[in-house]
């Protein structure tokens, strides 16, 4: 009986594990951009982004910046987006130089400006605030069974 109380319970756990909805991240770059806060001091950031990932960018979207993968994160949310794609040197004038020196772009990029939430954990002040970052941006959800791909080779 105890038995089956047991794998009644390990079924239902393995349901809910597997129809639970996992966020899905777009990947980027975010750079200081060179007006770099507001009028409040809060921190913006150009988002670049490949172009095929554009018609996943939304005003209002959440944003996930971090310096490096075990680094810690700052929260924002996507302000503005620039219609069409931007080339390198139209991108260039939207960032802070002396923050993002090693940077190199090529191509068109897709790229959108964010600000950080207020309760964001990276250090505000212009001189401590990181000149490239990576940026997640939230796209969406799926289902955690629907990330298996069954019998499918690609």
């Amino acid at each position: 009986m105890m038995l089956w109380l047991l794998l009644g319970l390990l079924a239902g756990a393995g349901t809910l594990a597997i129809s639970y909805p996992v966020p899905l991240y777009a990947q980027g770059i975010a750079v200081l951009s060179s007006a770099a806060s507001d009028t409040q001091g809060t921190p913006r950031f150009v988002l670049i982004m490949p172009v095929e990932q554009r018609a996943l960018l939304r005003i209002g979207q959440r944003v996930l910046i971090r310096q490096n993968s075990a680094g810690p994160v700052a929260k924002g949310r996507i302000t503005s987006i620039f219609p069409g794609n931007l080339t390198g040197s139209q991108i260039e004038h939207l960032i802070d130089q002396t923050a993002s020196a090693g940077l190199t772009l090529t191509g068109s990029k897709a790229v959108a400006l964010a600000e950080l939430d207020p309760a964001s954990t990276i250090v505000r002040a212009r001189g401590n605030v990181p000149g490239c970052c990576e940026v997640l941006v939230e796209a969406g959800s799926r289902r955690a069974i629907a990330l298996f791909r069954w019998g499918r080779s690609d």
